[in-house]
This record gives structure tokens, sequence and C-alpha cells, in this order.
């Protein structure tokens, strides 16, 4: 059965308003998420420390992202740090934060791990369980709260 050019148009501005419509609803503003785990130390993998990170979701797909620096014992905001605005787009399954050519990190929407890619390393940061979705109004109270849990656990396994 032959579609006559009137049908046609109407499958096509059908197709074109539901993905639309899908793509409105992948504005994120509003949500965080907040990720901490005790990892190997940069420079040298028998010294753990911990590694704590949050993503700020604003509007126009842009993001802020925080990080612990256990050196100075504060919570910092890269966007001011490195000088470097954060951006990302969304799918139906991962979340993809850009920041530098070249440089992405690669969010799955379902169990929350977090990978790393640049052209010359693919590394999982943060595995499943290790992040938590949060309101955006409470991301910092959310970090000092992880930052404690992580830190006594460290602790905890310390035997002086």
């Amino acid at each position: 059965m032959a579609l006559t050019i009137k049908m046609k148009f109407v499958i096509f501005v059908i197709v074109i308003l539901l993905s639309l419509n899908i793509k409105a609803q992948e504005d994120l503003s509003g949500k965080s998420i907040v990720c901490g785990a005790i990892q190997p130390d940069f420079f040298d993998n028998k010294i753990k420390i911990a590694r704590i990170e949050a993503f700020e979701f604003l509007t126009n797909n842009k993001l802020k992202e925080f990080f612990y620096s256990s050196e100075e014992d504060s919570i910092k905001l890269s966007n001011k740090q490195f000088n470097r605005d954060y951006f990302y787009e969304t799918d139906l399954s991962k979340i993809i934060i850009y920041y530098e050519i070249g440089n992405s990190q690669i969010i799955n929407r379902e169990t929350l791990e977090i990978t790393y890619v640049s052209e010359k390393l693919t590394k999982v940061q943060f595995k499943q369980g290790d992040c938590r979705v949060v309101k955006s109004e409470n991301v910092i109270n959310e970090m000092k709260k992880t930052i404690i849990e992580i830190v006594n656990e460290i602790r905890g396994k310390n035997q002086l």
C-alpha cells in the first residue's frame, strides 16, 4: 500500500515531535551526582587516598564539577581550579561530560559507573556503587558526608 504525500508528512511530523519530546526530557538541571571511593595514590599505589567528586548539572548542558583535595582538606570547584568550562550531553544510556578536546567522562545512567576516556587511556574512575544521585542544593553537604565516610573507612583499616 503506497503512502500518500500527506500521510508521509504526518508521519514525519509525529517522528520529529516525539524526538523533540525525548530530547526535552534530558535536561538534568537541579540534579547532581556525588561519588566517593578509596583509591591508590597517583604516585604511589601502596598509599590509599579518599577520592571524592561531584557533578552538578546546570541549564544549557553546562555543569560544575567539584573535587575533594585531601592535601588541603577542602572541596574545590574544578571549573575554577582548572579554568575551564564543562558541558554534558545525554542519550538513553549515558551522560558524556566534555571539558578538554580529546578528554571526556562517561557516566552509565543505570549503574552510575564513571569512565574517563582520552586518546591514550580509558579507565574506570568510579565503579558501580561509588556514586549516588542527590539534589543540587545538597551537593556540598553530601560531599562532606562522603568525605567523613571515606576517611573513617581508611582510618578503620589502619593498625596504628
